[in-house]
Formats: structure tokens, C-alpha cells, sequence
């Protein structure tokens, strides 16, 4: 074993001068990764497959409707703390942990009172399911988000074993629940319950599994929470234009459609899942990094990871009319829609120079990035959607990647 391990080592050292990266780190914090995000993509997928054969559409499109609702309703919870704590936890600052915590609570509470304002207007317009679904998620919204942020020391401090087996632990079980409740009933309400109610729970399980056993400790970091504020303030765009799509389909042509537009995307955001491994490494890695070495050997690392996506994404266009023949028959509908997104694959290895640009506060970036990209998906949006429907969100989706592809290209080089 000692002899396969050093075999291993000697191979991914020699294979640094050729990827330019240091590919034992890599391989380490990779591995458990890896694992974690290709187990929560399947999970992830068997519960597509679960809706799209156990629930109708109108079901699915309406659940896809509320969550996209609380999604925006979270957006006072100020998610960007979860990075710029991240940030101080890898540079040694911990102290800051708690004091972010009670932040995000605190500014959830927000999103709570919002929700229940939005549960009295269909209230007042006699629609009592999302009545309903808007007062449950009052009571969860400004604490669900917040009890994540054990992620932000688990990656801080490269645990990304920890890292992975929470993430795991924490996607598997949601999947089970979720999938025992689609076979015992097609009430929406009790589906939201239980996804709110086992994120919840497990979220707060692990938060305090997390707190035992590191005792995130020590020196403070006051820029965090002002840091995080800026991230916030940065992605507000951003996270209105991720669920402006679902929200006009819902509008415009109702709940089927949405569904139909949920599952062409469902493959794809799986794959993406992939590309979160990388940032999650990259993240340490580069707020730790010279700016100079990073301007220097990033571009060919992501010209490289685009040369290797060209397979599979073939791959996965050719299949995609088989794939959904035999696990969702009852949306054919949305293949092209896949297959056209597909597109969008090509452009995430930009993902890691945003990454790179987030690691060292360049605010002026970050800010033309979070919104200049989002608003032209939001333009999109609005004169595509009225004369195209599903088409037309499929391309507005692509729009802010293409974008960003030459705004972080040229933000790169003024690092």
C-alpha cells in the first residue's frame, strides 16, 4: 500500500508540470469532493425522477414556484457572509464565526415577516395553497440559511473530508424523506414541509456537531460582516435573475410549463455540481496565492478544463433523448430545452476566476459581475419570454454566462 501511495504521489507531482497546479492538493481535498458532490448529484437526480413520474405537473410546477419564492425571500439573510467568513477562517480568523451567525439570523428575520405579507396577498386573493405555503416558510426562512454556515469553517480550515461527508449526510437523507412523501401523497404543502422541516433539523444537527468538535475560536475579523454585506449587496441582482425564469413561467404560461422548463434543466445542474468541487478547493487555495502567480497560470488551467468538457457535453446531447425517454417519459418536451443548455457548460470553468477575484476582495469586479451579467439576463428575460415561452428563458439562461465569460476574462488581468 505504502509503494501504490508513493507510486500515486510521484505521479501527480510529475503531472504538475503540465496542469500547473499543485495536483497533490488537488487529489486530496478532491477526492472527498468529489465523492460528496457526485453522491448528492445522484440523490439529486433519483429525486427528479421522483417527481417526474410520482407528481403531476402542475404539482411539481407549483412546488418549483414556492421554492423559487423562498429563494428570493433569503436574500436578506445576507449569503455573503458565508463566503467573506470563509475567507477569514482561511487566513486564521475564526473569531468571527459567531458574530456572523447572530447576523444572518437577524437580518432573516426579514425574509420571515416578507413571506408572511406575501401569504396575506394570496390570501386576499383566495388562493389558500400558497397562503399556506408562504406562513410555513415564515417560520423556517430565518434560520434554515443561517445553520449552513458550518460549511464556511469546514472549507476555511480545507477539512474538505468533513466537508463532504456533511454534505452527504445532509443531501441523502433530504432525498429519502422526499422521495418516501412523493410515494405516500401529492399534497404540495406536505412536500415544502418536509423539505423545510429535514434541512432544518439536519442543518442544525451538524451546525452543532461542528461548533463541539472544532471550537471555531480565536481571533476576530471585524471586515467580515462588512465584507459580506458588499457580497450581498453585490448578488442581490444576481439572485433575482436565477429565479426571475421560474417565476415568469409560472406567470406567463402557469405551473406544467415551469415543469417542463424544471426538468430540462435538472441534468444539466447536476453536471454543474461537478464545478463546485473546484471552487470549494480554490477558494483557500487562491486567498492564500500571490495575485501575480494566479494572473500568470489561470488561463491555461481553464483553457484546459474547456478542452476536456468538449466530450462530454457531446456525449450528453446525443444522449439526452434516450435519458429522457427512459426516466421521464411524460417530459419529452424537454429535451431541445436540455440539449441547448447543455451549452452552458463550456463556460463554468470561468466560475474559478470569479472564485480567484472573490479570494482577494477586488469589490470593483465583483460588483460589475453581480450585476451587469444579471441585469442582461433580466432584459432577456423580458423581451424573450413574452413572444417565445420556454424557448425564450433557455436563451436568457445562457446569457449571463457569456457575459461573465469576457468580464472575468478582463477583470483577470487587472487583478
Amino acid at each position: 500500500m505504502d509503494k501504490l501511495q508513493e507510486k500515486v504521489y510521484g505521479l501527480l507531482r510529475k503531472s504538475e508540470s503540465y496542469f500547473k497546479t499543485d495536483m497533490v492538493y488537488l487529489a486530496s481535498g478532491g477526492f472527498w469532493l468529489t465523492i460528496g458532490q457526485i453522491i448528492s448529484a445522484v440523490a439529486s437526480f433519483l429525486l427528479a425522477i421522483a417527481f417526474a413520474n410520482l407528481i403531476p405537473k402542475e404539482t411539481y410546477g407549483t412546488y418549483q414556484y414556492i421554492l423559487s419564492i423562498a429563494s428570493l425571500l433569503t436574500i436578506p439573510t445576507l449569503s455573503g457572509i458565508d463566503t467573506a467568513l470563509k475567507r477569514a477562517v482561511a487566513q486564521g480568523r475564526e473569531g468571527a464565526f459567531f458574530p456572523a451567525l447572530y447576523t444572518k439570523i437577524r437580518w432573516g428575520l426579514l425574509g420571515g415577516i416578507t413571506s408572511v405579507a406575501l401569504s396575506g396577498y394570496y390570501y386576499w386573493n383566495g388562493d389558500h395553497t400558497l397562503t399556506i405555503a408562504f406562513l410555513v416558510t415564515a417560520i423556517f426562512l430565518p434560520f434554515m440559511d443561517a445553520l449552513s454556515l458550518y460549511g464556511s469553517i469546514l472549507e476555511g480550515r480545507k477539512l474538505f473530508k468533513k466537508s463532504a461527508l456533511t454534505g452527504i449526510t445532509l443531501g441523502v437523507a433530504r432525498v429519502a424523506v422526499l422521495i418516501a412523501v412523493l410515494f405516500s401523497t401529492q399534497n404540495v404543502l406536505l412536500i415544502l414541509f418536509a423539505y423545510y422541516i429535514v434541512t432544518s433539523i439536519l442543518r442544525c444537527i451538524l451546525l452543532i456537531a461542528v461548533i463541539k468538535k472544532l471550537k471555531p475560536q480565536g481571533e476576530t475579523d471585524d471586515s467580515v460582516i462588512s465584507f459580506g454585506k458588499h457580497l450581498s449587496l453585490m448578488g442581490i441582482v444576481g439572485a433575482v435573475a436565477n429565479q426571475a425564469d421560474k417565476v415568469l413561467l409560472w406567470h406567463f404560461l402557469g405551473a406544467a410549463s415551469l415543469a417542463t422548463y424544471s426538468l430540462a434543466l435538472a441534468p444539466v445542474a447536476r453536471i454543474q455540481t461537478a464545478f463546485k468541487t473546484l471552487e470549494s478547493l480554490a477558494f483557500p487555495k487562491f486567498a492564500s496565492s500571490q495575485k501575480e502567480r494566479i494572473k500568470k497560470t489561470l488561463p491555461g488551467k481553464l483553457f484546459m478544463l474547456r478542452a476536456l468538457l468538449i466530450v462530454p457535453v457531446l456525449s450528453y446531447v446525443v444522449a439526452a433523448p434516450y435519458l429522457y425517454e427512459w426516466l421521464f417519459p411524460q417530459y419529452m418536451e424537454s429535451v431541445p430545452y436540455s440539449q441547448i443548455l447543455a451549452i452552458v457548460l463550456f463556460f463554468l470553468p470561468q466560475k474559478i476566476t470569479g472564485v480567484a477575484i472573490t479570494a482577494h476582495t477586488h469589490k470593483r469586479a465583483l460588483y460589475v459581475t453581480s450585476t451587469v451579467s444579471p441585469i442582461a439576463k433580466l432584459v432577456a428575460l423580458a423581451v424573450l419570454v413574452p413572444y417565445y415561452g420556454i424557448l425564450g428563458v433557455v436563451i436568457a439562461f445562457l446569457v449571463p454566462y457569456i457575459a461573465n465569460a469576457f468580464i472575468l476574462s478582463f477583470y483577470l488581468k487587472r487583478l
